[in-house]
């Protein structure tokens, strides 16, 4: 039985290390993007079309989805620091706050 658990211990482990290296690969890029989209929609030629807007709507959404969500992703899936554990406010917050701008 003693096996069983080691394997598991060593497959959670190895799981939260790959949400870390994964989510810092995605970081990454996202935020380049990110950035350069808000560069090209800020544009004043682009002001002038309808879907700029909706674009850089969705491009702001994105901002805040790589710079407050996935940092929160990686500090809670791996290193088991989740405030949302502790207290419900937080819990709905983080709900919320994550899951209606995706």
């Amino acid at each position: 039985m003693s096996s069983i658990n080691t394997t598991i211990d060593q497959i959670n482990a190895a799981s939260a290390g790959m949400v870390v290296f994964l989510s810092v690969i995605n970081f990454v890029p996202g935020l380049i993007g990110v950035v350069f989209n808000l560069i090209v929609f800020t544009r004043p030629i682009l002001r002038q079309e309808p879907c700029s807007l909706y674009f850089f709507a969705s491009t702001c959404l994105d901002l805040y989805v790589i710079l407050i969500v996935i940092p929160v992703r990686i500090v809670s899936n791996g290193y088991n620091l989740d405030w949302a554990n502790y207290n419900i406010a937080v819990c709905k917050l983080e709900f919320y706050g994550f899951h209606v701008p995706r």
